[in-house]
């Protein structure tokens, strides 16, 4: 099944701006309701900034960096909030 559950909502607008040899810079927004039946229903607010560069003819590095916060995640009155960052190199052959 949809890890989301049953009744849920998703909501993602994003923007990027494309440059030069493949990079580019963008920033998006994204809200999901889940499992909306239940008393205390999950909810995730996102927001972060993404880019890319490449490096080399066949070498790509990707990152993001944003907050999250989660209302009832384990279907309770709990918040949590979070800086995140994620990062990858990829190489294209």
């Amino acid at each position: 099944g949809d890890a989301m559950g049953r009744n849920s909502r998703k909501y993602y607008i994003g923007v990027k701006h494309y440059l030069p040899k493949e990079a580019y810079i963008g920033f998006y927004v994204m809200h999901m309701d889940m499992d909306r039946a239940a008393t205390y229903h999950p909810v995730v607010n996102e927001a972060a900034f993404m880019g890319q560069k490449k490096i080399s003819d066949d070498v790509v590095l990707n990152g993001t960096l944003g907050y999250a916060q989660v209302k009832h995640g384990n279907y309770d009155d709990d918040t949590d909030n979070n800086l995140f960052a994620i990062g990858s190199l990829q190489w294209r052959y």
